[in-house]
């Protein structure tokens, strides 16, 4: 059978016509596809996502925004490097340069990025080639401090317990003279007598009750034996300081304990004294020297 020429041309037609152009690009020149172009071979891909140069027409016939993407060389200063989309790359490493009007194609957008040599190691100390040498820190120049016009404040040196003692006594300047008063808890029908009020001072610096242990009478405190008086001291009268017990009479032997009738405390070590003299009298201080009887050998010390 015989098909003429006008029938093949036909039938040719009919090919074609069922093949359209899209069908050719998506098997040839889709995305993904190699390309060629003057200035060498790329890719096809959406423009978008082109970080170099992208050409019309080298995918076939251009299918929605699919182009060839060609990584074009640049040279800008002797320096080489690679023409990039300044919108969608940053020049890692690098610097973009504008060049000439031929540098990049694909106008200004386009632009040759140039990678920066690497900076030279640092140099090495010739005294010591195994590491840097190291610069000394300038010191800061400290401006003097002004001086202060704030004098320190003086710190209260602890009162033992004597002192504690004697400043309880001195509290009941004033206080009047009672024969038999005086308590831990104060004077007693409103007033102290001489040994009432150092049992008072004792009982209030220390907490010792030197009424409830039979020590309450003069003689009696001066004479009590060493174990009775346990923490309290016999001192002789010429290492008297302030707080300590200091003793009078007519005779300050132990023999004759009744003798022993007066006793105050020392308001100093020389010759002052804090005592509750008589009826005629309040508490007040007085001198040893001025009692009319020589003071006892001892005196008592609290602690």
């Amino acid at each position: 059978m015989r098909i003429s020429i006008f029938s093949a041309a036909l039938l040719l037609s009919g090919v074609v016509s069922a093949t359209p152009w899209d069908d050719l690009f998506k098997r040839g020149h889709g995305a993904g596809a190699s390309c060629k172009t003057m200035d060498g071979m790329g890719k096809c891909m959406p423009k978008g996502k082109c970080n170099g140069v992208y050409y019309d027409g080298a995918c076939g016939k251009d299918h929605g925004d699919i182009r060839c993407c060609v990584e074009v060389k640049c040279k800008v200063g002797g320096k080489s490097g690679q023409c990039q989309n300044i919108k969608r790359t940053k020049c890692k490493g690098g610097k973009f340069h504008v060049g000439s009007a031929n540098t990049c194609p694909a106008g200004n957008d386009v632009q040759c990025c140039i990678e920066d040599k690497k900076k030279d190691p640092p140099k090495k100390n010739p005294k010591d080639p195994k590491k840097p040498a190291k610069k000394k820190p300038k010191k800061p120049n400290k401006k003097p401090k002004k001086p202060s016009n704030k004098k320190p404040k003086k710190k209260n040196p602890k009162k033992n317990v004597g002192q504690k003692v004697l400043d309880y006594a001195m509290k009941e300047k004033g206080t009047k003279y009672v024969w038999g008063g005086g308590s831990c808890k104060g004077p007693t029908k409103g007033g102290y007598d001489c040994s009432g009020l150092v049992g008072y001072a004792v009982c209030k610096a220390t907490g010792r009750d030197l009424f409830k242990e039979g020590l309450r009478v003069t003689g009696n405190m001066y004479c009590a034996s060493k174990k009775k008086l346990g923490k309290i001291k016999k001192v002789p009268f010429s290492k008297r300081r302030a707080g300590d017990a200091v003793f009078f009479g007519t005779s300050c032997s132990c023999s004759n304990k009744g003798a022993i009738s007066h006793v105050g405390l020392m308001i100093n070590s020389g010759d002052k004294m804090v005592h509750a003299p008589n009826s005629r009298s309040k508490v007040k201080e007085a001198k040893v020297s001025t009692m009319g009887r020589k003071a006892c050998p001892q005196v008592l010390r609290f602690g």
